[in-house]
Order: C-alpha cells, then sequence, then structure tokens
C-alpha cells in the first residue's frame, strides 16, 4: 500500500513510539496491542474515508522496536541467549540459515534448542529448581564443573566418543567461544548436537524424546 498524509495528523510511528511513557520490555502490550492503539491514535478514517497507511514503514518500526526490547532486556536468560547468539540487528534480521541446511527436523529442533537455551543442560535444568549457577554441576562426569554448553562441547569426558566421531567441529583451534562453535556449518552442527543430547539422554534417564 501507498503511503498518503492523514489530514490533521503531523504525527508519524516513531514519535507516536517515542510518546509514549512507562512502557518497559517487560510491560509492553503485544504487537498485536500496539499495532491497534497505533491505528487509533492515528484515525486512518477520515471523514469516512480510509485512508492509506505505509504497512512497511509500520512492520519495520515495530520489528526494531522489538529488537531493541530483547537487546537491552536485563533479563538473564535473554542475556544468556545474546551472549551465545550476539545481539539482533534489525536490519539483516532473516530466517535462520539452519531451518533449510538441515534436513532432519529432530536435527534442527537440538540445534535451535541449543542455541536458545531451551535444553537439559544442567545450567538450565538448575534454573528450573532455582539452584545457583555454581551448584548446577554435571551428572555425566566427575568434574564437577557446571554443566554448561561450553563443558558440553569441549569439557563432558562422557561425550569424548561424540566429539571423535564430529571431529571436524574440533579442528580449528581458534574456536574457543561457544558462539563461534555455533557459526561453524549447520548440517555438521546439528547431527552432533543431536547425538550428545541422544547420549545425555541415555546417562540421565530422561529419555532422548522428552524434549
Amino acid at each position: 500500500m501507498g503511503h498518503e498524509a492523514l489530514p490533521g495528523h503531523t504525527c508519524n510511528l516513531p514519535s507516536f513510539l517515542a510518546s509514549r511513557p512507562g512502557r518497559t520490555s517487560r510491560s509492553s502490550a503485544c504487537w498485536a496491542a500496539q499495532v491497534c492503539s497505533f491505528l487509533h491514535f492515528m484515525s486512518p478514517i477520515v471523514d469516512g474515508k480510509p485512508q492509506r497507511i505505509d504497512t512497511s514503514v509500520v512492520s519495520a518500526h515495530l520489528q526494531r522496536r522489538m529488537h531493541d526490547a530483547v537487546n537491552g532486556s536485563d533479563l538473564r536468560k535473554v542475556r544468556e541467549w545474546l551472549e551465545v547468539r550476539g545481539p539482533v540487528n534489525c536490519d539483516n534480521y532473516q530466517m535462520a540459515h539452519y531451518l533449510q541446511a538441515v534436513a532432519s527436523k529432530t536435527s534442527r529442533r537440538r540445534l535451535a534448542q541449543f542455541g536458545m537455551g531451551s535444553h537439559m543442560l544442567g545450567v538450565e535444568t538448575g534454573r528450573w529448581q532455582r539452584l545457583p549457577r555454581a551448584e548446577r554441576l554435571c551428572q555425566r562426569c566427575s568434574c564437577s564443573a557446571v554443566d554448561d554448553e561450553a563443558h558440553m562441547i569441549w569439557g563432558c569426558p562422557a561425550l569424548i566418543d561424540q566429539r571423535v566421531q564430529h571431529s571436524e567441529l574440533f579442528e580449528d583451534s581458534t574456536i574457543t567461544s561457544v558462539s563461534d562453535f555455533l557459526q561453524q556449518d549447520a548440517g555438521q552442527l546439528a547431527p552432533f548436537l543431536r547425538v550428545c543430547h541422544d547420549h545425555c539422554a541415555e546417562l540421565e534417564g530422561y529419555g532422548s524424546s522428552r524434549v
């Protein structure tokens, strides 16, 4: 749809969003409510005639608002996710490459869960139990290490066979962070994370189909 100025209105979407006091990432209304509020504010019907609104402008600003809220969140879970993924960039936000690169639905799920921290590692299950992070230890080995993503990838001796099986992911010695590790070929990453998940499920007794 094209864009035509609305008679009697000089306000645009950026100023509308900026004028809403007291809104935070925790208290913001859902996107549908924000769109309804905006349309009501702009009064798209004048003298009984509908006015054109540039929907691409509306969409772009709502999306940027959402991304800014995510990047600026003080929620620990979101901060941990951003440490793994990196900041959300509104300018090049697009569908994740692995959604098309990985054929297996289960493997795609394991890769997505790992990247979002929605897995069965102790660092996550301990959060459900409100354990201090330092007490969320690995139950698969005797290292007394926090069972986080880095421990699963590089440290846990219970997963040595899985690393050997997917040794191509460990050839680059300069990759030392989880975020860099996840930048590798999704077609290799997803099967590795899947076999690690299945082996952890077998050792810890929660079943590979539980999540």
